[in-house]
């Protein structure tokens, strides 16, 4: 089953130029290379756990921001002369990630970090996640909730991971804190913040 527009070119972001194209066991499709966002810094990290136990790791982004952090698993389309499995990270990375999977024969898996058809601004890319959902292979999901969603959705191969905060950044401390709200999201019309802080 293929998704998407298929005049849309595949994202050539141009950061990390290797000598010869390489065999990938995994490639994570991101919207871009922004680690500043939450979703985004996630998949990079799980990228990086993996490539620490041996798995052979890229990190495609389909927008490319220089003044961003520079990660040594990101790569070029051209980079790639094969990949076994293409993780799609995101909405608006579906048409991208299914692209690569189709031309390399890869296995497709949807990283779903949260329900990302609300979110996205474009009804495109929610057509597309939610298409996505029933035809991954395997659906990874941070949390029962969402694993629950995408059963619901149609999904069949689900796994849930438990992805928990960065214990170096989060911590508990000495303080007694009273009528504190602790809101872990940046702040945007789309977290819906408005609804729950007055």
């Amino acid at each position: 089953t293929q998704i998407g527009d298929s005049s849309e070119p595949i994202p050539t972001a141009k950061i990390n130029k290797f000598d010869e194209k390489r065999n990938f066991d995994l490639v994570f499709i991101l919207p871009t290379n922004n680690l500043e966002l939450g979703g985004i810094n996630v998949a990079n990290s799980l990228a990086s756990k993996l490539s620490k136990i041996g798995t052979k790791v890229g990190v495609l982004p389909i927008l490319s921001d220089p003044s961003s952090s520079f990660n040594s698993l990101q790569i070029n389309i051209e980079d790639i002369k094969s990949v076994s499995i293409v993780v799609s990270c995101g909405a608006e990375t579906i048409d991208y990630a299914k692209k690569i999977q189709l031309k390399h024969d890869a296995n497709f898996q949807l990283l779903m970090q949260g329900p990302d058809f609300l979110f996205t601004p474009k009804w495109k890319n929610a057509k597309e996640f939610l298409d996505a959902i029933k035809i991954a292979n395997t659906i990874i999901c941070f949390s029962p909730y969402l694993a629950k969603l995408a059963q619901n959705l149609g999904g069949k191969n689900i796994k849930t991971i438990i992805f928990g905060p960065d214990t170096e950044i989060f911590y508990y401390q000495n303080l007694k804190r009273e009528k504190w709200i602790l809101i872990p999201c940046r702040n945007e019309l789309s977290k819906g913040l408005r609804n729950v802080v007055p």
